[in-house]
């Protein structure tokens, strides 16, 4: 049987309430699916780890004689790698072919890349959120070398942009494979016009939210939709005084506390949601990972056969993507006027229609899961 061995630091699969982050979701989907091809799955986690999906696991809990994890120390790391190697190098079996993937940007990278040394397997690297080349560089616990050297021995990497492929590339990655977060499975039907309230529109968006990033941009959505009559619910979990703070920017906005899971999540917005929304702050010197990730809630969006606004700064990975493929609702201002301008343009039925049509074309091609997943099981080769 093949054999993918997964090495992450806190990976929660977990089915409680709160549900899973996105990137846990993502690493989720394809791990299931890599299960129903019949590949094991075997994750090695190196911290806290919560496995309710059956998963196989090797845990390496923290022992009093390890080094701790301290920035600007990537000798201490070296030293707890080696310790936590020599505690599992019997437990990895080389009499069956196999390979080594992970999350790129986590300090588990370095055990990644001596299991594939030491047993000769090839090395994958699925690279969703930069932590490692920008501002929080300061913040990593592997040096240079180090990250060299994970980077010049990983077979083929998973960017989730082109913008990140281009990042890869500059530091001297060799092959790549542009890979889109993987959605849910399964399809909630095209919204029929009948259903939708041209008059007052609902605008839905669900994630995190900053107070130090986001509420500008949000106060800026609130009063352009309240001049064309248009509605705001955010879902997310905040505070009661940032909560409260959101209310103050209108009457005409609504915040809900999350879902336990992305399916109850799709449901609703599908149901209640006239036209959905993806934001990024326009404050590039702080949000800085706005120019290389590929926002999961986007792809999830396409397939709930809504149209869906993007407001991005043009330099910023999904602003380049939007005016690339023609996005029809793409404001990149951030601007009242210029956003009210847009979301009216939906009043009319037509193009409407015509913000639903593109969102589905993208939902059965390039954001398909089956064929995201499919290139990534194409992509890895064992040994």
């Amino acid at each position: 049987m093949k054999k993918i061995y997964f090495i992450g630091n806190n990976l929660n699969l977990k089915k409680d309430k709160g549900g899973l982050g996105a990137g846990e979701q993502v690493l989720l989907r394809h791990f299931i699916r890599f299960r129903e091809e019949g590949v094991k799955v075997i994750i090695i986690n190196t911290g806290r780890f919560k496995n309710d999906f059956g998963f196989e696991e090797i845990n390496i809990p923290k022992k009093w004689w390890h080094p701790p994890l301290r920035k600007l120390t990537p000798w201490l790391t070296q030293l707890r790698i080696n310790m936590m190697y020599r505690a599992l190098r019997k437990e990895i079996q080389s009499n069956e072919p196999a390979a080594v993937l992970s999350l790129f940007g986590e300090y588990s990278n370095l055990l990644a890349y001596k299991i594939s040394k030491k047993k000769g397997l090839n090395l994958y690297m699925i690279f969703h959120d930069d932590s490692v080349f920008n501002y929080f560089k300061k913040y990593r616990l592997l040096s240079d070398h180090q990250l060299h050297c994970i980077i010049k021995t990983t077979t083929c990497f998973f960017p989730v942009s082109k913008p990140m492929a281009l990042l890869l590339e500059k530091y001297g990655a060799g092959a790549g494979e542009l890979l889109y977060p993987i959605p849910e499975s399964g399809s909630f039907g095209a919204k029929k016009f009948e259903d939708v309230n041209f008059t007052e529109l609902q605008i839905g968006n669900s994630g995190l939210i900053f107070d130090d990033l986001h509420l500008e941009i949000i106060e800026n959505i609130v009063k352009a939709a309240k001049t064309v009559n248009a509605h705001l619910q955010l879902i997310t979990n905040l505070p009661e005084k940032l909560s409260a703070h959101i209310y103050s920017f209108g009457n005409n906005v609504k915040v809900i506390e999350r879902f336990d899971t992305v399916t109850e999540l799709l449901n609703y917005l599908s149901l209640s949601i006239d036209v959905l929304l993806v934001f990024y702050s326009f404050k590039p010197d702080k949000e800085f990972r706005m120019f290389t990730s590929f926002p999961s809630k986007f792809v999830e969006y396409c397939k709930l056969g809504l149209p869906v606004i993007i407001i991005a700064p043009p330099e910023s990975s999904i602003g380049k993507w939007a005016v690339e493929n023609k996005w029809l609702t793409y404001e990149n201002t951030g601007e009242p006027a210029n956003i009210a301008a847009t979301i009216a343009k939906l009043n009319n039925r037509d193009f409407w229609n015509n913000c639903q049509l593109q969102a589905q074309k993208y939902a059965d091609t390039d954001f398909n899961p089956d064929e995201i997943h499919r290139k990534l099981s194409n992509s890895i080769k064992y040994k």
